[in-house]
């Protein structure tokens, strides 16, 4: 087999090669949506801390 019968699979190479790219980009945008997400949530709690009240009585 060859690098460009590989590359042209079977005549079907414009769906599969869309179908990985597609699979990529969603990936790429999952990944930024739950980077995104985690530092949201380390801000929201660094807030909650710094309001927590800081007495030594409990």
């Amino acid at each position: 087999m060859s690098v460009m019968e590989f590359l042209s699979q079977g005549g079907y190479a414009y769906f599969v090669w869309a179908s990985y790219g597609a699979a990529l980009v969603l990936l790429v945008g999952e990944m930024v949506q739950l980077r995104r997400t985690h530092r949201t949530i380390l801000t929201r709690l660094g807030r909650l801390l710094r309001m927590r009240p800081r007495g030594g009585d409990s």
